[in-house]
């Protein structure tokens, strides 16, 4: 579920910064078979229906 969260120029670059998306990610389920107050824990959030607070991403520059 990666997407675009922002695009913007600079000069003659074209810079754009896409995500993985995972703030928006639920994470019900996604730890199958394992109880939730062993992954809540290790992942940083004490709801196992909350969301990651981590994000990863990047930029990616073309020039135009």
């Amino acid at each position: 579920m990666s997407r675009l969260s922002e695009t913007f120029t600079i000069g003659s670059l074209d810079v754009a910064a896409p995500s993985d998306g995972a703030a928006d990610r639920a994470l019900g389920g996604f730890f199958h078979s394992v109880e939730p107050a062993e992954w809540t824990s290790a992942v940083g959030i004490s709801d196992p229906g909350g969301k990651l607070r981590r994000v990863d991403g990047g930029y990616r520059f073309k020039r135009i």
